[in-house]
Formats: structure tokens, C-alpha cells, sequence
């Protein structure tokens, strides 16, 4: 027996079985309004597989009141309900009474929710319908199962209705998003005909919360600039300093780890011990390793400072000539930095960003036998980077939303 004939027998007893629920009464519903918690998700599955095959058989004759009967049922002891929802927001545009009193403040979320499923984007669903408090029987979606044709029907009946040219703007945003044509549909929903609506302002602060969701960024820049050294440094004269520096962003703090590279002979020449020997030499590179921890004393969505505080290991290569094949002494040194960082958003959807960086830090080089290597130095750097959040940015690349992705 495959899937789809079980699926098929299932279908065939939950029909047989329908006059069940065709004998509900007020004071059944009255009864049942303490059971939601009770609702299992076999319960949720048989009421709805009733309440598609009602909607089914006798909506093109317009026999309303079992189908409401069923909806009242699911609602009372299972909650709220995206495809119930969705009949009674198109059925009522369908007879022209259709107004805002029927969708909710969660109503975008449930829409957004229900998106997801069928893009198969299932990643942030668990906290989704943990938000709207839905009772969805899962079994639902399984796309061999014949109560499928039920999404089918709602597709075509909100793709009929788009045609209706006395829908208000809102309803004309539903049936969009029931039909499938969900980039239009988010479209309208921000528009200046829905200002301070219920859709709108439903959706908007779904975004919020999205973006609350998901206040995590990570953070990558390359940076380059000059190295400028002072006190018992400034031997080795300026430096060019290239660098790169990854790690990740909340809200109000940073961290991240760094790599800066100098490189150029250095301005004179100065003594290092080689093997006993004290040599001249103005051979010179410097990496410098470390992690930082930034605050961020302002952010919104174009610009971004923070100070911040790092410690690091710092070395100096100096070339030993005393042998027949070159090699190098080491000259290190844990050095700790304090600095400023700013950034330009330069595209509120991919994070890309420009901007500049100030660091300040202490060294104290080791050069035993040569010459004073301690003192500070002055890194001034430009900043391209990428801050980026993909759950995020494609949760809000789903709700086509044309507002800043920064959090």
C-alpha cells in the first residue's frame, strides 16, 4: 500500500464520518472552550480535514452555516488557524463585506508563516508559530495527501478574486498573498494607501520583532593604512598596514579577532643581537595578532561608532646576516590597544560598509643586547567590511521589505 492510498482510505473514513460534527451544538461549543489545551494534533487534523472537505462540497452553493459550524469548533478548541483564517477573509471579499475587522495583529505573521512552509525555509518556523500561537496539524502538508486540493482551492479563489476591482486596498494585499504573488502583495502592504492600517501596522511590527529575533551579526572588514610609531619605535619610521579582522555584532557590543600586516625596510638602521654579534640592519616586518571587544556608543541604521579595547601579539622580523642562508630573529611583544572605530552603511539590505579606524597601542619589544624597541604607535586605518545576519536577511527578503535590514 503506498502513501497516497492510505492517505486516500484516511480521507474516505474522515468523509464517512463527517455527521459526527454535523450534529454540534452551541452548548457543545460553550463545553469546549476549556479544552484547548487538550487539543491534539489528531484532533486538529480530523476538524480540519472536515472544515476543507465542507468548504469543498458546499461552498459553490453557498451553504454556509456547516462550514461555519466546523470553523467555530476548530477555533474554540484548537485556537487560531491560518487556513480558516484564509477562508473567511476571502469568502467575505467574495460577498463584499470584507473590512479590516477581521484580520488581527498577528495576522501577517501567520501569512509570513505560512509563506515559509511553502518555500520550504522551515529554519525559523519553530519560533514563528510559537509567536503567533498556532495549532497547525502538521500532517496537513504532506504533499501526498488529498487534502492538499483544499491550498489549490484557496489559490484559485484568491487569483479569481484579484481580478475584483471594489476590493479596499488591504483586501486586495490578502488576496495577493493567498494567491501566491507575495512580492506585490508586501509591496501594498507598505504602501502610503495602507498608512497606519491594520495590516501595516501588523506589519511592521513583525519586522521589529523579527529583527529582535535575530539581533546577531557577523562582521567581516579588511582595512588598510599606516603604522606610526613614537618614543623608542620611531627608528623604525612609518609602516605601511594592511589587515583583516572577523568576529560578530549585537546591538550595543562587538568582539573580533585581527591581523594586521606592516611591511618596507624600516627609516634607519638599528642593532639587533645575532648569535653574539651586534648587527646594523634595516631589514623589518611586523604581524600583529589579537581579539577586541568594542561597545558601541551609537548605532542606528546608516552609521555605527564604537570604542574599543584589545590586547594582541605583536612581532617584529629582523634578518640575522651571519649565516649562509638568511634567517630571522623574532622581536615580540603582548601589546595592549584601545581605539575608535566608524562606520558608513552603504546599502540598507547587504550590510556593506565603508568607514574609518583609529588604534592606539603599547609595545615593548624584546631586543636584548640591541636597541630599545619599547614605545607606542598610532595605527590610522579605512575600513571596508560586511556585517550580515543570512536567517535575516532572508526572513526579511521574504516579506519584501523595503526598509533598513540593520537591526
Amino acid at each position: 500500500m503506498t502513501i497516497r492510498h492510505f492517505y486516500a482510505i484516511i480521507t474516505l473514513i474522515i468523509i464517512f464520518s463527517i455527521s459526527y460534527p454535523n450534529q454540534l451544538t452551541a452548548d457543545d461549543s460553550d463545553n469546549s472552550r476549556d479544552s484547548i489545551s487538550d487539543c491534539s494534533s489528531e484532533t486538529s487534523a480530523l476538524y480540519h480535514s472536515v472544515f476543507m472537505d465542507r468548504v469543498l462540497r458546499h461552498y459553490p452553493e453557498q451553504k454556509l452555516d456547516s462550514i461555519n459550524q466546523i470553523i467555530d469548533r476548530i477555533e474554540t478548541e484548537c485556537g487560531k488557524s491560518s487556513y480558516t483564517e484564509a477562508f473567511k477573509v476571502l469568502s467575505s471579499i467574495d460577498m463584499g463585506c470584507y473590512n479590516d475587522s477581521l484580520i488581527d495583529s498577528n495576522t501577517i505573521s501567520r501569512l509570513l508563516w505560512y509563506r515559509m512552509k511553502r518555500d520550504g525555509f522551515y529554519n525559523p518556523l519553530s519560533q514563528v508559530a510559537s509567536h503567533i500561537e498556532l495549532h497547525e496539524p502538521a500532517s496537513l502538508f504532506i504533499p501526498d495527501n488529498p487534502l492538499i486540493k483544499f491550498d489549490n482551492f484557496l489559490i484559485n479563489l484568491a487569483q479569481r478574486l484579484d481580478s475584483k476591482t471594489d476590493i479596499p486596498p488591504s483586501g486586495k494585499a490578502l488576496t495577493l498573498l493567498y494567491g501566491r504573488d507575495f512580492d506585490s502583495a508586501f509591496s501594498i502592504i507598505q504602501s502610503e494607501d495602507l498608512q497606519n492600517s491594520t495590516p501595516q501596522n501588523s506589519y511592521i511590527s513583525l519586522v521589529h520583532e523579527v529583527k529582535r529575533w535575530y539581533p546577531h551579526r557577523y562582521d567581516m572588514a579588511v582595512f588598510i593604512g599606516g603604522w606610526i610609531p613614537s618614543k623608542g619605535v620611531t627608528v623604525l619610521g612609518n609602516h605601511p598596514d594592511v589587515g583583516l579582522t572577523v568576529g560578530s555584532e549585537w546591538k550595543t557590543w562587538r568582539v573580533g579577532l585581527t591581523c594586521n600586516y606592516r611591511f618596507l625596510s624600516a627609516k634607519d638602521r638599528y642593532i639587533v643581537d645575532s648569535l653574539g654579534f651586534r648587527v646594523r640592519t634595516d631589514k623589518y616586518q611586523s604581524v600583529l595578532a589579537g581579539i577586541e571587544l568594542g561597545y558601541k556608543i551609537r548605532d542606528n541604521q546608516k552609521y555605527s561608532t564604537d570604542i574599543f579595547l584589545g590586547l594582541g601579539y605583536d612581532v617584529i622580523w629582523s634578518i640575522q646576516k651571519n649565516e649562509e642562508s638568511p634567517t630571522y630573529i623574532y622581536h615580540e611583544s603582548i601589546t595592549p590597544t584601545f581605539g575608535l572605530r566608524h562606520r558608513f552603511f552603504l546599502n540598507q539590505r547587504n550590510g556593506l560598509y565603508i568607514g574609518g579606524q583609529a588604534r592606539y597601542s603599547f609595545a615593548d619589544y624584546n631586543n636584548p643586547g640591541g636597541t630599545d624597541l619599547s614605545g607606542n604607535y598610532l595605527t590610522i586605518s579605512l575600513i571596508f567590511g560586511w556585517s550580515h545576519h543570512a536567517t535575516l536577511e532572508d526572513i526579511l527578503n521574504k516579506l519584501n521589505y523595503k526598509g533598513n535590514w540593520r537591526p
